[in-house]
């Protein structure tokens, strides 16, 4: 079990680490990121926006970080063991 929140835990980290660095490419300023996955991350987010396929998606990463991001907005739990140590 502590196995796969560290799993969960570590998406969920690059899902908030790309979210940042899409808005700020968003905004217009440069961005240089150089951390293995991010660019693959924000095009999920980016298809994320748009997707209607629910559970049905085929596009890699889409559905488990469609649920992961929606666990951490709802997420009122302080002993998380995903959430807690991000917040």
């Amino acid at each position: 079990d502590s196995v796969r929140h560290n799993l969960l835990q570590r998406q969920l980290t690059m899902l908030l680490h790309a979210q940042t660095c899409r808005d700020r490419e968003q905004s217009g300023q440069a961005l240089t990121c150089h951390l293995r996955g991010c660019r693959t991350i924000r095009n999920v987010l980016t298809h994320m926006d748009t997707c209607q396929e629910g559970t049905n998606c085929q596009v890699t990463y889409c559905t488990s970080s469609t649920q992961i991001l929606s666990h951490w907005k709802s997420c009122r739990r302080h002993r998380c063991p995903v959430c807690q140590p991000l917040r």
